[in-house]
């Protein structure tokens, strides 16, 4: 008997709820009790504007303007990538170690002038870089085709030089980038010693020397990635092409 009687309030229940049940919102139905309340609407005065028509462009202009975005965008995703940032503070790292720990001259300690600053520079900083330009040659290729972007980058409306030579770009200003930071390294410990002029014109002929072979560098493992068309490859060939250390 308990049971039939909360089997039948249970089908009651839900007759109700199927009766009742309007699929409207919130204050659109018949109300059972009183008068609904008339909705207020809002009788805007302004005046409509009317839709402005943009007309696209594409000239020189545009596509230098679109080279120059993707560049930016390009350059600025790796400079703040973390393992650039970790690979960069590893650099720094190993050039003051290699000062104060290796820089012992004929059992003494040489003053730190800008020209051996420079050399010190080199061997500290040159190897990190190399893996820096081969990992993220890759990345910049593959980038859109990992988040799975690629057929929609293809069907915008831009050169096909644009992503390419932007992408080159991008990596030459990594290079700029982190031979500078070196650079200001360098002064920063010349200031910190003491005893040595700081030559600002030796550190910029310095580092634009040698930024010109990592430049070169980042163009063929660029290129291998794109004719390779497989990230790993590509890799593997870039590591090959630098063991061997005769193209460039």
């Amino acid at each position: 008997a308990n049971r039939a009687i909360w089997t039948a309030l249970a089908l009651a229940l839900f007759g109700a709820t199927v009766a009742l049940f309007k699929p409207q919102r919130a204050g659109t139905g018949r109300r059972w009790f009183g008068k609904a309340k008339p909705q207020q609407t809002s009788k805007s005065t302004a005046p409509v504007a009317a839709p402005r028509r943009i007309a696209p462009r594409f000239s020189a202009t545009t596509a230098i303007a679109q080279w120059w975005h993707v560049l930016r965008f390009d350059a600025l995703a790796v400079m703040r990538s973390l393992p650039f940032l970790v690979m960069l503070l590893l650099a720094i790292a190993n050039f003051i170690a290699n000062y104060t720990i290796g820089g012992m001259r004929f059992d003494s300690t040489h003053y730190p002038l800008t020209r051996l600053i420079l050399e010190e520079l080199t061997g500290g900083i040159n190897s990190v870089l190399v893996l820096v330009l081969v990992f993220y040659s890759g990345e910049l290729i593959f980038r859109e085709r990992q988040v799975k972007i690629a057929e929609v980058s293809d069907a915008m409306p831009v050169a096909s030089w644009v992503p390419l030579t932007a992408k080159a770009g991008a990596l030459i200003a990594v290079v700029l980038v982190f031979l500078g930071v070196g650079a200001l390294a360098g002064i920063a410990l010349q200031l910190v010693r003491g005893g040595a002029p700081i030559e600002g014109m030796l550190y910029l002929q310095g580092t634009l020397i040698n930024s010109m072979y990592f430049v070169l560098m980042a163009m063929a493992l660029l290129a291998i990635q794109a004719i390779v068309n497989n990230k790993y490859l590509g890799y593997l060939f870039g590591i090959v092409l630098l063991m061997s250390n005769t193209v460039l």
